[in-house]
């Protein structure tokens, strides 16, 4: 019930592999501009759920508890449960976009970037847009992923 996290691209691809072959179907991490669209839907939203200001039953950041932002500190927060924040969905209606486990996406040159912060990040660094490029051996326990399903 947690998100994967201490994984490289290198793992993350395996995983895509064998479960593309398991299924018939393609999946692969989504490119940054990808995950930025679920992230924010259609109407470009400033969060996934709209431009309210983030609180606990909506994310898991260092800085949210108990429905307030507390002023900046590091070590308030852990890595959560996923889906346990219904109310902090994006209009896609996927949820942990923005905190819990930053997630790796992949350009077309094959450039890492994590995406989403995690909760070791504070509120005022928030940003949909945000993309900290990465190196392919790269782990963390505040690194995971959320791979994408190609349709064609």
């Amino acid at each position: 019930q947690y998100p994967m996290v201490w994984v490289t691209v290198r793992d993350i691809k395996a995983f895509c592999k064998w479960l593309s072959k398991k299924e018939n179907k393609t999946y692969r991490l989504p490119r940054p501009d990808e995950w930025e669209a679920v992230c924010r839907g259609y109407r470009g939203f400033q969060f996934p759920w709209g431009l309210e200001v983030p609180r606990s039953r909506i994310l898991n950041m260092a800085n949210v508890q108990l429905g307030e932002i507390k002023p900046p500190h590091r070590g308030n927060a852990s890595l959560g449960t996923i889906n346990q924040r219904p109310e902090g969905a994006s209009p896609f209606g996927c949820l942990d976009m923005l905190g819990n486990a930053a997630e790796f996406c992949r350009d077309g040159d094959g450039n890492i970037f994590l995406k989403g912060q995690s909760f070791r990040n504070n509120v005022s660094e928030l940003d949909p847009a945000a993309a900290a490029k990465v190196s392919k051996d790269y782990v963390d326990g505040a690194a995971g992923f959320r791979i994408l399903l190609e349709v064609k």
